[in-house]
């Protein structure tokens, strides 16, 4: 959902700033890896004294939005805020929550004060532009992501941001750019392969290339949907319907919830020949859809997928 973002806002300095509590590890390996059940259980296990730090309770935070428990993330990331004020990551981190909850109003007051307390945060401005580009007024996302960019020029995040948004409205004119500038300052980010591989593919007609970037963006995050889908749609128009099958079933991994991977299936799965299948990816997909429309209506936003 909120990986690329999550992933930098744990950041290696927090990681290093528990030095050998290997619960602690296990647990940023096990939410790396997408086993967020895990994560709780190793938390859990941490002596009192190391649990009560600010960065357990943000990487709970973190665990519990992707478990879709979003209340009970909240709750952990003010603790996190309130063992340290100062981290404007954790302020981030409470902003994305908001968005994955579809609070857009709860997101937009975080930013607000947080950005009266750190004027000069990349990082708020960028969450300000996802917060607007979750409701679609990408007009006013893009001046915040562009903001965020000035005020951090080699912040790939913001960089990623800018590129997601111009993709989103089809500007392919305004994506090369950024999507060119984020693949330079940090080749293995995955979503800058990612968003550098479709302007190539889409825009520049430069096929080979293109390709390369989207399967690097899925060798660097496994699990990685939009990767998937897209490598997945590579596959099936070279009529190697087996591995785009594969390649969906893996982003099923990533996000079970997905009804875009199910209805990708369904098509996969009859071109083999595999009826009993491409039924059940039916029923799975219509279920799905179902209950987005019941959550949250059919006008409501997604998230944003975040950039890091």
């Amino acid at each position: 959902m909120f990986v690329f973002s999550v992933l930098v806002s744990l950041g290696f300095s927090q990681i290093l700033a528990l030095p050998g509590e290997d619960a602690y590890q296990r647990a940023v390996a096990a939410f790396q890896q997408g086993h967020f059940e895990e994560v709780l259980s190793s938390l859990a296990s941490l002596p009192a004294q190391e649990a009560e730090r600010p960065a357990p309770y943000n990487l709970k935070a973190l665990t519990l939005m992707e478990l879709r428990r979003y209340d009970e993330a909240l709750l952990a990331s003010e603790h996190a805020q309130r063992l340290d004020p100062d981290n404007v990551n954790y302020i981030y981190n409470a902003v994305i929550v908001y968005l994955a909850k579809h609070d857009f109003p709860g997101a937009e007051n975080t930013l607000r004060l947080g950005i009266q307390r750190f004027p000069q945060s990349s990082r708020l401005y960028e969450g300000w532009g996802e917060a607007l580009f979750a409701v679609r007024r990408f007009k006013e996302a893009e001046l915040k992501f562009r903001k965020a960019a000035e005020l951090d020029p080699n912040s790939v995040s913001a960089q990623v941001a800018l590129a997601k948004l111009f993709h989103a409205i089809g500007d392919g004119e305004h994506l090369g750019a950024p999507a060119s500038k984020a693949v330079q300052l940090d080749p293995e980010n995955y979503l800058a392969c990612y968003y550098h591989g479709k302007y190539l593919l889409e825009y520049r007609s430069q096929s080979a290339e293109g390709r390369d970037y989207i399967r690097k963006s899925i060798a660097l995050s496994p699990h990685f949907v939009d990767g998937l889908i897209a490598w997945g749609t590579i596959l099936s128009d070279d009529g190697r319907w087996a591995e785009a099958a594969q390649a969906y079933e893996q982003g099923l991994i990533g996000d079970p919830r997905d009804s875009r991977l199910y209805y990708r299936l369904f098509t996969a799965y009859r071109k083999l020949g595999q009826l009993d299948k491409s039924e059940w990816a039916l029923e799975q997909y219509n279920r799905f859809v179902d209950q987005s429309t019941a959550q949250t209506g059919p006008a409501s936003p997604k998230p944003a997928s975040t950039n890091p």
